[in-house]
């Protein structure tokens, strides 16, 4: 990382999210097979616990844990599981503050990703099906490579630091704060 490179990782809540599901798991399936009058079965559970950990472990590491922001004088990336999304400031168009929909919008694509363009898809999908709505905000312009999500990022936007690089590096976006400066 260069010299005066702003680091932004992603909220606790949503860091808790994977090790959260990994041990309702691991205690529902410890309950149940420890409730059971079989002498292998605890010894099963914690195989299954094992098993389940290998597996929930790299899932979390590479979609949670690696998820970030990073800001210089240059612009921004956001660094995600399967594509990063990069933009100089001046291509930033507008930031949304939408509740669960929090981003900002680019006027280029940052991005000629394959993989972000089929899960957006994917998960546009299974929205539909179960009846939930959008879990990125803009889906069409993140598909496109013209939004960078900050919802994980809410805790540094709101009044935070991040707020303060984005109104120092892209006072565009904040068009009475550019009007004050004048």
């Amino acid at each position: 990382m260069k010299p005066g490179t702003r680091l932004y990782r992603i909220n606790l809540p949503r860091l808790l999210v994977m090790p959260g599901i990994w041990l309702a798991f691991v205690v529902m399936l410890l309950g149940i097979l420890g409730s059971s009058s079989k002498p292998g079965d605890a010894a099963a559970g914690v195989g299954a616990a094992a098993v389940l950990t290998l597996i929930l472990a790299p899932i979390f590491y590479f979609t949670v844990w690696k998820t970030r922001l990073e800001l210089d004088e240059q612009g921004i990336t956001q660094f995600q599981f399967g594509y990063t999304i990069r933009s100089h400031w001046a291509n930033l168009e507008r930031l949304s503050m939408e509740p669960g929909a929090e981003g900002l919008y680019l006027a280029q694509s940052g991005t000629d990703s394959t993989v972000l363009r089929g899960s957006v898809r994917i998960v546009q999908a299974m929205n539909s099906i179960l009846g939930v709505g959008t879990m990125f905000g803009d889906a069409e312009a993140l598909a496109q490579g013209r939004f960078i999500a900050l919802m994980p990022f809410t805790n540094h936007l709101n009044g935070g630091a991040l707020s303060r690089d984005l109104e120092r590096w892209a006072p565009q976006l904040f068009p009475s704060a550019a009007a004050v400066r004048s």
